[in-house]
């Protein structure tokens, strides 16, 4: 009986690990997805600003690098309406779109 009640007390704390594993990976996850999100609307605001300065889009060249360097699969690009970044989120292999309409 001893046994019976140490092996099922085995089998509740493995299911409790495996659970709050499962919670942390999606934690870090989720982090990691943010702080993309985070990245790519801090380059949509460099690029508004550099629209801004300079309307000839001369600087859009460098801005598209650094999004290339800041995020997986990152691209960036200028529409007549709008800045636009797009990268790649690896773990759950889903595209992201980030756009910021510009004012007429």
């Amino acid at each position: 009986m001893i046994l019976l009640d140490g092996l099922l007390a085995l089998l509740i704390l493995t299911a409790g690990l495996a659970a709050l594993t499962t919670v942390v990976l999606h934690g870090l996850r989720d982090t990691r997805a943010t702080a993309r999100m985070t990245q790519a609307v801090r380059l949509l605001q460099d690029g508004a600003e550099q629209l801004r300065l300079d309307p000839t889009g001369a600087w859009l060249a460098h801005w598209q690098q650094d999004i290339a360097t800041a995020l997986p699969d990152g691209s960036g690009r200028r529409t007549a309406r709008s800045l636009i970044i797009e990268w790649h989120e690896t773990q759950d292999a889903m595209s992201r779109h980030l756009e910021l309409p510009l004012a007429p």
